[in-house]
């Protein structure tokens, strides 16, 4: 192995101090994330549903949504519309990881909109739940533990700083 190689997986896996992601982590969650946003209205229609079947009192939080039986989500208009902009808030996410700067003030807003709409902090870690299961079911064996790992690390990095703000809220 040549000095050239050894310096390139030291890069790779040199951790960001302001987010704890390497630049391996990140590659790994932009290359799935990519993959995702190939089916990004199935995906996020499938995390809500997964979320509002495995957590049924998180259904009751979406006014828009409540009556409509959980099975009749996957084709309602205003579930489609709802799952679209969460994805692409998430591909701002996505495409932020390396300016932390709008990145936290992106987060921040959603925890200050949230906590408004009175999302209680415990429906983020059941998201975490359903989203990585959505991603799995949509990666199949490209979602292996690398990749896993690099979108639970980074979930969590994001989940703080939401929750962080509703105390400023």
């Amino acid at each position: 192995m040549g000095a050239a190689e050894t310096k390139n997986e030291k890069n790779q896996t040199a951790v960001d101090e302001t987010n704890g992601l390497s630049v391996e982590e990140k590659n790994l969650i932009r290359s799935s994330w990519e993959q995702i946003m190939k089916n990004k209205r199935k995906v996020g229609v499938d995390v809500f549903v997964r979320l509002f079947t495995n957590y049924p009192k998180s259904k009751e939080l979406f006014e828009q949504l409540r009556d409509i039986p959980t099975e009749d989500l996957r084709n309602h208009k205003k579930m489609k519309a709802h799952a679209l902009r969460v994805m692409a808030s998430l591909n701002s996410v996505v495409e932020s990881l390396d300016d932390l700067e709008i990145l936290g003030e992106m987060l921040q807003n959603v925890g200050r909109t949230h906590v408004l709409h009175h999302v209680e902090k415990h429906y983020y870690d059941s998201l975490a739940v359903v989203l990585l299961e959505a991603f799995e079911d949509e990666l199949k064996d490209k979602f292996n533990q690398k990749t896993r790992n690099a979108w639970t690390k980074a979930y969590g990095a994001m989940e703080k700083v939401i929750v962080e703000a509703y105390g400023d809220a």
